[in-house]
């Protein structure tokens, strides 16, 4: 979650503001670099977190796994697209219906930050559906939509292309990412980290449209973030890594907002204000790490402030549109409840332990 955001602090603010700064080609280079590793590694440990899901019956999951991501990808979109509408966009007879229209179009085809969600419920559904074929199947065509990822041209495409195998792993045989991280050490992170180096700088050597470029440096990414995530969580650090894990999904659909709302602030009333800053060395670059802990500081607290005046249902379904609990013949009673999976969280935001991962494997680490 935190490079997600570092790259859209990145690209939608401090590139803005900061361009003629000595520090604005570092943090490009920064979030670029990270590109290979960034979405694969968020959709692996989302397979991840779906693994015993794909195994059951569409009446247990498809109100989570489905209905839920997509209403608040539909709901978040229309919040965020009617805010940055509003603060830019000319207040005119079409100002409404070319509101609607762009999101009836991005209903459909994704185009802005939130895409990912939309990508989780495609995912999910081609995962569950195609489960009892081979794996063979399903991951020689996830492969070649990697290996070609760079030559679709539709908006996000050759995100969703290149993100599908790493959701496949999580979700089919998670204990690869188990494994990963129960053997993480800081030599297992020196060894990925300097593969996913050397793999990035070969996509910048061969060219990023060559086939099959991306997917060595996606997984040795993938790796390098399990490990250094695993590892982080011991230390001291650990302990606001977790709360940040704990809170993807708040963090994820209300930071693009956030950024809206900052740069409407700073376009329209601190524009001096940010001249000066941007003309102070030292103040370019710490500015970015500062802002980054202030989207991720704010928008935590935008959460627990929307949750206290009971605007849940900003992030889960309407409590009406829960279905009703049958009624056991036998006593009256509706029956309890099926256990919860519960996944403890690390650094990543879960825990990933070799045990216990439910029909997919139950093979150890060795």
């Amino acid at each position: 979650m935190i490079l997600v955001v570092m790259m859209h602090v990145d690209e939608m603010h401090y590139s803005h503001f900061f361009a003629q700064t000595p520090f604005a080609g570092p943090w490009d280079i920064l979030t670029s670099v990270a590109k290979p590793a960034r979405m694969p590694t968020f959709f692996a440990i989302s397979g991840f977190l779906a693994s015993r899901a794909v195994w059951r019956p569409w009446s247990e999951i498809f109100r989570k796994r489905v209905l839920l991501l997509y209403y608040l990808y539909a709901l978040w979109l229309a919040i965020s697209l009617g805010i940055f509408r509003l603060l830019y966009a000319k207040w005119d007879s079409h100002f409404l219906p070319s509101l609607f229209k762009g999101i009836a179009n991005q209903l459909i085809f994704p185009q802005t930050l939130l895409w990912f969600l939309y990508a989780l419920v495609i995912f999910f559904i081609f995962a569950r559906t195609l489960r009892a074929l081979p794996w063979i199947i399903t991951f020689s065509f996830a492969i070649l939509l990697s290996a070609f990822s760079e030559t679709f041209t539709w908006p996000t495409s050759s995100y969703l292309a290149r993100s599908l195998l790493f959701f496949l792993i999580g979700a089919y045989i998670p204990t690869t990412l188990s494994c990963i991280a129960e053997r993480a050490s800081p030599r297992m992170a020196l060894w990925s980290g300097a593969s996913f180096l050397a793999l990035t700088g070969l996509i910048l050597v061969a060219g990023k449209m060559t086939p099959g470029i991306w997917l060595p440096a996606s997984v040795a990414g993938v790796w390098f973030c399990l490990t250094i995530s695993k590892l982080l969580a011991s230390t001291r650090a650990g302990w606001p890594l977790i709360q940040i894990g704990q809170k993807t999904l708040p963090i994820f659909v209300l930071h693009g907002t956030f950024l809206t709302l900052l740069n409407y602030v700073c376009d329209r009333w601190a524009s001096p204000i940010m001249r000066v800053l941007s003309h102070n060395i030292l103040i370019s670059a710490i500015y970015p790490v500062a802002i980054n802990i202030l989207v991720l500081s704010g928008t935590l607290a935008a959460h627990r402030l929307l949750l206290s005046l009971g605007q849940r249902w900003l992030f889960s379904l309407p409590t009406w549109t829960a279905p009703k609990q049958p009624v056991s013949r036998g006593n009256g009673k509706p029956p309890a409840p099926a256990d919860p999976v519960r996944v403890e969280p690390i650094g990543s935001g879960y825990s990933l332990d070799c045990r216990n991962l439910g029909p997919t494997s139950d093979s150890t680490c060795r």
